[in-house]
């Protein structure tokens, strides 16, 4: 899967598109604004995505943007944190 496809599957909310995936290659890949796929998740409120990568590659947790956030903090920033921490 070509990693356009996987952030536009993450903002839609499908969670399939990580299991074509390695933990190694998730904790690597970032959209053209230097986000993780946790960060898109977390951004778009998407909950379960969320849950499934704290699972998957927990590391991502501690990844932060160029704006030097978490995906917490950036959930944070646009008023989705309510979402990501149910």
């Amino acid at each position: 899967m070509h990693v356009i496809a996987l952030f536009d599957s993450i903002k839609v909310g499908k969670t399939e598109a990580l299991l074509s995936y390695e933990k190694a290659d998730l904790e690597e890949i970032r959209d053209a604004d230097g986000n993780s796929v946790l960060h898109v998740a977390a951004l778009c409120g998407h909950v379960r995505i969320v849950e499934k990568l704290k699972f998957i590659c927990p590391k991502l947790f501690k990844i932060t943007n160029p704006e030097g956030l978490t995906a917490v903090g950036l959930a944070c920033k646009h008023g989705k944190l309510r979402k990501v921490v149910k």
